[in-house]
């Protein structure tokens, strides 16, 4: 239902807001009073074109809103076909705005959309009835429509039955046709999928195999600083020099110092206990690195082998994936496809046999649609024939 039409810089029009009801609403006037302008401004916003003069005189542009509410369920499923939302009071604002150059900005609650767009909904929402205009009551294709909303929720749940056996019955189709295609075409992709099987198979993948590799190449590629460096660490914590105590040395020595003080002075023993318990965890941070150094194994070949395997990870990504994971992926899916096309046949006649049962259950449902069509077909005829 229209309840709000919202004008701007139309024809002679300024500016305009025009609240309808429920129900028969009726605008007078003079000739050129602009009665005419708010049918055009309606047709605008609905997305017919319009002419140069619909701009009013000196303005750049013109804008014209419709305010609806929607009670059809038909309007929400197109709504929702194109990904227009719509609140729970359902209400649908179209604006729409042409400027001088000829271009025009079509919106749906807030969200532009095409002209084609547009059009597809404003189709469902009025009818202008004039000399010249468009009427459904005069299209065929929108006959079955009102027939249908004189049949009752028995032919609407029907219909909704039909549905998914129509969509299972395209699948289906499409899904023989792909087996009934080219045979030479098919045992090319049976070739190259098992190919890519095999070569995927081969390498042997796991999920977090590149991020292990890449963390050795990272460690054995600065094998030498890493040895360099942890020996250095080592000498100046633990080895004494001619000149000098090494560090777990010094913090020995001094630890004892204090200890022979707090006999004298109890405030050091805090102190004294704090320094112990550095020799301590020192203690445990040179028998760390001395382990890491022994575990050091700087040899070119495993290095080597680690490159080979991880360029054999990149090809196959570069190929299957963007990650292990994807390949792995990738893998599964061919693998079901291959299955598929390796046993056509039969599933071939498993698709045949399921696509004569749809038909069945297709041709009972529209015997059934058409026969509550053609009873109320009658009745309407003759309803039609009276009134008139």
């Amino acid at each position: 239902m229209l309840e709000h039409l919202y004008i701007k810089n139309v024809a002679l029009i300024d500016e305009i807001t025009i609240e309808f009801h429920r129900g028969l609403n009726i605008l007078t006037g003079e000739t050129g009073s602009g009665k005419s302008i708010l049918i055009d401004s309606i047709n605008f916003a609905l997305g017919e074109r319009v002419s140069k003069d619909f701009i009013r005189s000196g303005e750049e542009s013109s804008v014209a809103e419709i305010l609806y509410k929607v009670e059809n369920k038909d309007i929400l499923q197109a709504l929702e076909h194109i990904g227009i939302d719509i609140e729970e009071d359902q209400y649908l604002l179209i604006s729409r705005g042409v400027h001088h150059g000829g271009k025009t900005i079509c919106r749906i609650n807030g969200r532009t959309v095409t002209l084609g767009m547009l059009k597809q909904i404003s189709d469902l929402l009025i009818d202008i009835h004039g000399q010249h205009e468009h009427q459904s009551l005069l299209n065929s294709s929108k006959h079955i429509e009102l027939l249908d909303q004189f049949c009752g929720e028995s032919l609407q749940q029907k219909k909704e039955k039909l549905h998914p056996l129509y969509v299972s019955y395209k699948q289906i189709k499409e899904d023989i046709q792909n087996l009934c295609g080219n045979e030479r075409e098919r045992e090319h992709r049976m070739d190259l999928l098992k190919f890519q099987l095999q070569e995927i198979s081969h390498a042997n993948l796991t999920p977090t195999e590149e991020e292990n590799l890449a963390a050795q190449r990272k460690i054995l590629s600065h094998c030498e600083k890493l040895m360099h460096n942890t020996k250095e660490a080592f000498s100046l914590l633990y080895d004494n020099s001619a000149y000098s105590l090494s560090a777990a040395d010094a913090i020995a020595k001094s630890l004892l110092l204090l200890q022979d003080l707090t006999s004298i002075d109890e405030q050091l023993q805090k102190t004294a206990e704090v320094l112990e318990s550095v020799s301590v965890q020192l203690e445990d941070v040179i028998v760390d690195i001395r382990n890491y150094r022994e575990q050091l194994d700087h040899d070119p070949q495993v290095l080597y082998e680690i490159e080979i395997r991880l360029d054999l990870i990149y090809n196959l990504k570069r190929k299957y994936g963007n990650t292990i994971k994807e390949i792995l992926q990738y893998y599964e899916k061919i693998q079901v496809e291959l299955d598929i096309l390796e046993n056509s046949q039969q599933r071939l006649q498993i698709l045949l046999d399921r696509k004569e049962e749809i038909i069945s259950s297709i041709q009972l449902l529209c015997k059934e649609i058409t026969d509550i069509r053609t009873s109320q077909a009658d009745f309407i005829s003759q309803k039609i024939e009276n009134a008139l």
